[in-house]
């Protein structure tokens, strides 16, 4: 008989990875940002995100559509991954070739002339990128995230100390483009090392050709809010400056940093499990956790960091980049909500129903792109500023259709994201009254950070949060079955260590 496969083990331990992962490398991340840009100058930022336009739009060609089809797919072999690897690496040089040729012109566009050789150079994350892809969907598909652990943090550790040392010595942009290419070189190459699977010298169109019938749809999703999203950074380049764009670009970093806490565990963990447990009755207390979970972890986090931003930025990155305040309390909105456009997204794409996700994503990117046009006449502000709406109308799309396909929509959503948002209305309100206080705006912030976070956790514990509870649950689940493998394979050691004298 079967095993049986214990989903939930499964998805709190893949989430226990994902998060260690993200804890390591974010941090790691925070601490090379706050460096660099106390180095660096925002021009310097302003020409890596001009050049990350155009990368970020050619890698969602590489990254997308086929990794979630491997994943996706139930009897996926050996046959598939091969073809999906050489598939993918024949596109990423296609695409890093037209990248070297075009890149002086669009330097000449964007009078921007360091940008031709900066394109030129990052330009390898593409097929960089496509040498690792499959190990990455493997790895994901067989719940392999503890290795995804070692590899991420390894590639961080490196890139940023190396980053950093070309920055102090004077390197300027060239720092920020050593330590991208650095990071992802040793993240593919260590995955390709840490996991089992190797290419082989087989190949089936036939193959690709059905993982693209699935995958197409999710490739068009997201490569067009890749070129959605980007238009919003290019309009700024182009019509204001690199610097403006520097601004909203740094702006956006921090909560992006945070955020990735919770969308990337999600995206990673949650689309294998659903996709593997689609016939499971507690499917719909799954989700309804990570939604809850989500909204207990970020409302406050998302919340406190907009209250604290004007004394915040001028403490990490010094007043040199006070113009990016604004933006960072904007994308606090923004990443507050993004989780729960993920979970939605992975909801439906996990039964199937691709196409749905792009009609979705085709009909509330075309409205942002009409924002984005009236935005583009009053400012940065307003252009960032519809950047927020747009996502939040497109979770709220999103979550309609899950109401029919898992009994999950809209309503109950935000029946189980309320007390969430109560809870940190009230504690945004507390800690904000301390900026009226007359003294030093750095012991403000211990004050705010620390009242924050114990007036949150207290309320959680006197009236017994639900995702409190969970999420603590959790946290004792893991250690506790952690502490059993320990005392296990100690027992056994000991036993073996005992064994001649046995025998003697």
């Amino acid at each position: 008989m079967a095993e049986k496969v214990n989903y939930r083990k499964i998805t709190m331990s893949g989430m226990m990875w994902k998060f260690l992962e993200q804890l390591g490398t974010k941090m790691v991340a925070f601490v090379l940002s706050v460096v660099l840009a106390r180095l660096l100058y925002p021009e310097d930022y302003g020409v890596i995100a001009l050049t990350s336009i155009f990368i970020t739009i050619c890698d969602t060609f590489v990254s997308s559509g086929f990794t979630t089809s491997l994943i996706q797919k139930k009897d996926t072999d050996e046959l598939d991954y091969s073809s999906v690897f050489y598939t993918s690496m024949a596109i990423a040089i296609v695409l890093y070739a037209i990248l070297f040729v075009s890149a002086p012109a669009i330097s000449v566009w964007l009078e921007t002339p360091v940008l031709c050789d900066v394109l030129r150079v990052l330009g390898l994350r593409l097929p960089i990128g496509a040498f690792g892809s499959v190990q990455q969907a493997y790895a994901t598909k067989n719940y392999m995230f503890k290795k995804f652990f070692f590899a991420t943090l390894c590639g961080s550790l490196v890139s940023g100390i190396i980053g950093i040392v070309l920055a102090y010595n004077g390197f300027g942009v060239w720092a920020l483009v050593a330590h991208n290419l650095i990071e992802i070189v040793i993240n593919k190459f260590t995955l390709y090392f840490v996991t089992k699977w190797r290419p082989h010298l087989c190949y089936s169109w036939q193959r690709t050709k059905a993982l693209f019938g699935y995958g197409w749809k999710i490739l068009a999703t997201n490569l067009f809010e890749t070129i959605c999203a980007e238009a919003n950074s290019l309009a700024i380049g182009k019509k204001y400056s690199s610097e403006d764009l520097a601004y909203s670009s740094k702006g956006s970093s921090l909560p992006k940093l945070i955020g990735q806490f919770a969308i990337n565990p999600i995206r990673s963990v949650l689309m294998p499990v659903l996709s593997a447990k689609q016939d499971d009755k507690n499917i719909l207390h799954t989700v309804s956790n990570c939604v809850s979970a989500a909204c207990y972890l970020m409302f406050p986090v998302m919340c406190g960091l907009a209250i604290v931003a004007p004394t915040l930025i001028p403490l990490l990155y010094t007043s040199k980049w006070n113009g990016c305040i604004i933006f960072m309390q904007l994308m606090c909105m923004y990443y507050a909500i993004h989780p729960l456009l993920s979970i939605n997204s992975v909801m439906i794409q996990a039964r199937g129903h691709s196409s749905l996700v792009l009609i979705i994503s085709v009909i509330v990117k075309c409205l942002g792109l009409i924002l984005l046009f009236i935005a583009l006449q009053f400012g940065v502000f307003w252009i960032v500023l519809s950047q927020v709406v747009t996502l939040l109308l497109q979770y709220l799309i999103l979550a309609i259709p899950n109401g029919k396909i898992y009994g999950y929509g809209l309503g109950k959503q935000l029946k189980d994201m309320i007390p969430y948002l109560l809870l940190t209305a009230l504690m945004g309100v507390i800690v904000y009254l301390f900026n009226f206080l007359t003294i030093h705006p750095y012991l403000i912030l211990a004050l705010q950070v620390v009242t924050g976070v114990v007036i949150y956790v207290s309320i959680s514990i006197i009236f017994k949060i639900p995702a409190f509870t969970y999420l603590l649950n959790t946290l004792k689940s893991l250690l506790s079955r952690n502490k059993k493998t320990a005392d296990s394979q100690s027992t056994a050691s000991t036993e073996d260590t005992q064994q001649p004298s046995q025998e003697e």
